[in-house]
């Protein structure tokens, strides 16, 4: 399984209250992640943080997984441990 960083823009959101000037400032939140790369299609990118095993069963289950619209990607970097 590959671990990646991925550098994207999240959508904000501001529930105060704003004048006309400071609504028109508001940009889209850079944001990076780093986890295993389950997915990257031209749909989505999904990440996970963790993995966890299951000695009674012979096999894992994956943790805290993040699914990015491939959209929003700016980058997926390969990091190497």
């Amino acid at each position: 399984m590959k671990v990646v960083e991925v550098f994207w823009v999240d959508a904000g959101f501001e529930n105060s209250h704003l004048s006309e000037e400071q609504v028109k400032a508001i940009t889209p939140l850079p944001r990076h992640n780093v986890g295993y790369l389950m997915v990257d299609d031209g749909e989505k990118v999904i990440l996970c943080f963790g993995y966890i095993e299951d000695r009674e069963h012979n096999e894992g289950v994956w943790d805290g997984a993040l699914v990015i619209p491939r959209g929003m990607v700016l980058n997926v970097k390969p990091l190497s441990l």
